[in-house]
């Protein structure tokens, strides 16, 4: 049975098709500071339903501390001061965070002010509606000394499960693999599950050792995660950059060449984000490069692809086009299992984009501009629906606003881009309005069964209701622009009457029986 509450950009895939689909992501409110002084690094989670954003801090005492601040809302700061907190004192750059469960997260750095920038987790959680930091974790400790890595320059983490983490760094140590990449398997201990330990790591010196220029870790699963790197390997795999699944078993962390996939065919990656979709899908985006002699985090042009992974295998679904011109700086954040925002810089703003994947369906919407943002700090995403969400990133506003985080809520709204034809390896051109006519008779009658979970019809289940329906309709409708809009909890469509929705319901409904 069709549940009432089935998200609208579920209704259009299922009755437009899901080529047909894309996202616009717009403003959906007046920007705000999270941080009235010098902001840089930024990274964005949730904590509680709230956003979150992580951050060097140029204000505090110590300066460029890492600094975590939840906000009020997508749409305002929080200026408790239970809110913030300092994380690592001095400067501690390479940030990266993620979600563990609704209350707790990791935020991995370097901590080059005071512990010789070594690769360091820490457990960031809620203590009622204050925000507090666990003790460090130096992720290579137990390794020799002639193993560890002091002054790292990239770090990357991901969560498995609410207690169990993925975290990656470029290897800065004293070993002939410099700059090769080691992953590590973190999982959460102590009393109040604030504190970490390393379950095993893994370096990547096979078949032989290369230097690391980017790399973004996903998790599916507490057995299962996917890295996706850029190197300087010259014979095999000819700087394409590519993905590899990760296996955890215990204490043991593995990674399987066979399993690794190339980013794109002869041509050198430069950046790479990832971001897992579900418990076996997920977007990965990159960076062409134009010289991989000399890589200067510029790409030529960028690309985004969706993938299907399994314990052996990564598997390409489609393909989008993002930008022909410089990309650079780039963030991606998930909003649902089907949606992701992408934010990065060009050679002359920041834009955000949202992307759509579904099967073999890739699209993405109108870009949303960000209003004078530093073209060399990374923004930042936090999604707390699959509606609304904020970015937050470092700004070039005069005097003594200059360099300030400065955030802007975002929205997402599904539209159709129907034009008859449709490309799952090609963007689609969407405008401010579309429309689409549709006539359609129908005449169905079925007994079949429905279900409370989501489910694969195989022609035969198990203590469902059974039902018996005869519907004959016929109409003619003109979709316009799509506009979603959340008021008390509820969304609704503006320029949409109940025929159209009925019509968008009766379709999707067709595809789940």
């Amino acid at each position: 049975m069709l549940g009432a509450r089935l998200p609208i950009a579920l209704l259009l895939a299922r009755a437009c098709g899901a080529d047909d689909i894309a996202f616009d992501i717009t403003a959906g409110g007046d920007p705000f500071y999270v941080n009235e002084i010098g902001s840089v690094s930024l990274v964005g989670g949730r904590l509680g339903g709230r956003p979150v954003m992580c951050y060097r801090d140029y204000g505090n005492s110590d300066a460029a501390s890492l600094t975590c601040t939840l906000l009020a809302s997508t749409s305002a700061a929080d200026p408790s001061g239970g809110a913030s907190v300092v994380v690592s004192s001095l400067n501690s750059p390479a940030t990266s965070f993620a979600e563990l469960d609704s209350t707790a997260g990791v935020v991995c750095y370097a901590p080059n002010g005071r512990n010789a920038g070594r690769p360091t987790c820490n457990v960031i959680s809620l203590e009622g509606s204050d925000i507090q930091a666990g003790p460090d974790r130096v992720v290579d400790e137990s390794l020799p000394s002639s193993a560890q890595s002091t002054l790292v320059e990239l770090t990357t983490v991901a969560g498995l499960s609410s207690t169990e983490a993925i975290m990656c760094y470029r290897s800065r140590d004293s070993t002939s693999t410099f700059g090769a990449l080691r992953c590590a398997a973190l999982t959460r201990t102590g009393s109040e599950l604030t504190e970490l330990e390393v379950k095993g790591s893994v370096l990547f010196d096979s078949p032989e050792a290369a230097f690391t220029y980017d790399v973004s870790v996903v998790g599916f699963s507490e057995s299962m995660a996917m890295v996706c790197y850029s190197d300087n390997l010259f014979s095999a795999k000819i700087n394409q950059g590519g993905c590899s699944i990760l296996s955890i078993s215990g204490d043991s962390l593995t990674v399987s060449d066979t399993s690794w996939m190339p980013l794109q065919a002869a041509k050198f990656t430069e950046s790479v984000v990832a971001q897992s979709l579900s418990s076996d899908t997920a977007l990965v985006c990159f960076t062409e490069g134009s010289d991989p002699s000399n890589p200067t985090g510029l790409g030529v042009a960028g690309d985004c692809i969706s993938v299907e992974v399994s314990a052996s295998a990564v598997t390409k679904k489609a393909e989008l086009s993002i930008t022909s011109g410089a990309i650079s700086h780039m963030a991606l954040k998930k909003f649902s299992d089907e949606t992701a925002v992408l934010c990065y810089m060009t050679a002359t703003r920041g834009i955000c984009v949202e992307i759509f994947a579904s099967g073999s369906a890739l699209t993405k919407g109108e870009r949303l501009v960000l209003d004078g943002a530093n073209l060399l700090q990374h923004p930042a995403i936090s999604s707390v629906s699959a509606q609304d969400g904020v970015v937050c990133y470092t700004g070039t506003d005069s005097g003594d606003k200059a360099n300030w985080g400065k955030c802007v809520p975002v929205e997402v709204t599904p539209v159709s881009t129907n034009t008859g034809t449709s490309s799952s390896s090609t963007p689609h051109t969407t405008t401010e309005t579309s429309s689409t006519s549709v006539t359609v008779t129908t005449e169905t009658s079925s007994t079949g069964t429905s279900s409370t979970t989501p489910h694969t019809t195989t022609g035969t289940s198990s203590s469902t209701e059974t039902a018996t329906a005869t519907t004959a309709t016929t109409e003619t409708t003109t979709l316009t622009t799509v506009e979603q809009v959340v008021s008390s909890g509820a969304v609704r469509i503006a320029s949409m009457g109940a025929p159209v929705i009925a019509f968008l319901a009766a379709r999707a409904a067709s595809n789940y029986a």
